[in-house]
């Protein structure tokens, strides 16, 4: 007779630490108006079974995605002359 039952798991118990978390966002973190303009801009490149969730996205008109403050590219952009 073959056992094809679940070997005894080695090791220490695994700790579920979604019992002991808080969620910071209960009913979703908000992103400024652009990203949810991309965000539903691109939704028919999403799984239907995903997309519920993109639907849900709520926006902040007093979110900026930027973070650093800076409206510019902060790094150099090298051009090759030879293209």
């Amino acid at each position: 007779e073959v056992n094809i039952g679940r070997a005894p798991v080695r090791g220490r118990p695994a700790v579920i630490l979604t019992e002991h978390l808080v969620p910071l966002w209960p009913s979703g973190k908000p992103v400024s108006p652009a990203k949810l303009a991309d965000i539903q801009s691109i939704l028919h490149l999403i799984p239907e079974d995903a997309q519920s969730f993109y639907n849900g996205v709520i926006c902040d008109d007093a979110i900026e995605d930027d973070i650093d403050g800076l409206d510019t590219v902060d790094f150099e952009i090298q051009y090759d002359d030879n293209i």
